[in-house]
């Protein structure tokens, strides 16, 4: 049997909140995810036409993660290091490719540090106005879409909850009232 929640007796506080509130963290959460992933998406495509510059690896590790509390779980990254000159001024960056790379398998970070070893010589795309932006893997890679689907499915999902909710709670009012008149 299914067990749904009993909006009728909660005070009108809590059922604005739920009702309106509790979505709109969903779709405030979900706007948010969707602005910075299309953000790192641009950065991406951008990156395309970047200038290139040869850099050294000057570390190559895999990096393990752990969370503790309810979220327990091991997550591993690639960390590489890298430098490069632009103009006699040396750079420094990290990053791999737009949209980042943690997973709880070691094998996709070990892959990454396998393919960029200590000691390597690369070519780096970086942003000619801003050289300390910088990317090993120019382009728009698979994982960049991540964050901008997750975002899209809270901003829909708080959407959804913002027409369930309150129709829910105005159906169990609704249904309610020819009970009190019975009462009385």
């Amino acid at each position: 049997m299914r067990k749904t929640t009993n909006f009728k007796d909660a005070s009108p506080a809590h059922r604005f909140f739920m009702g309106r509130i509790f979505p709109l963290i969903f779709v405030l959460i979900g706007v948010f995810l969707i602005y910075f992933g299309t953000k790192q998406i641009r950065l991406a495509n951008e990156s395309r036409d970047w200038p290139q510059a040869e850099a050294r690896v000057l570390e190559s590790e895999v990096e393990r993660i752990r969370r503790s509390g309810k979220n327990k779980g091991t997550t591993y990254r690639a960390e590489i290091y890298y430098e490069f000159e632009v103009n006699g001024v040396t750079y420094g960056g990290n990053r791999v490719a737009y949209g980042g790379r943690s997973s709880s398998n070691p094998s996709f970070a070990r892959l990454t540090v396998n393919k960029y070893p200590k000691g390597k010589r690369i070519q780096v795309s970086y942003k000619s106005d801003d050289p300390n932006e910088s990317v090993i893997e120019s382009g728009i890679q698979g994982q960049v879409w991540l964050l901008p689907l997750i975002g899209l499915v809270f901003s829909v999902l708080g959407i959804i909850i913002s027409v369930l909710i309150p129709r829910s709670i105005r159906k169990q009012i609704q249904s309610s009232e020819p009970n009190q008149n019975a009462a009385e």
